[in-house]
């Protein structure tokens, strides 16, 4: 199973755009992190949250290699600041 290795939705900064500010990292070859991703992108009508892999490139940019490595958790960005 391949992780997903772009956002499911909001603009990509390889395409010149800001990164948005509020970002769920999770493992993208985990079944139930999978889930999780669908079960909160259902619930957020306001359109803010984006999501992206641990093992993809927005990852490798934002987050540290201690946070990449944290696969048996999700890691929650908000403008710069990292929470799991």
């Amino acid at each position: 199973m391949q992780p997903m290795v772009a956002w499911v939705r909001g603009p990509s900064s390889d395409r010149g755009m800001a990164e948005p500010a509020r970002i769920v990292f999770f493992d993208g070859v985990c079944n139930l992190c999978n889930g999780f991703v669908d079960f909160i992108l259902s619930r957020d009508s306001g359109r803010k949250l984006h999501v992206a892999s641990l093992q993809g490139q927005t990852a490798r940019r934002l987050l540290s290699p201690d946070a990449q490595r944290a696969l048996s958790t999700v890691v929650y960005w908000r403008e710069g600041k990292v929470l799991t």
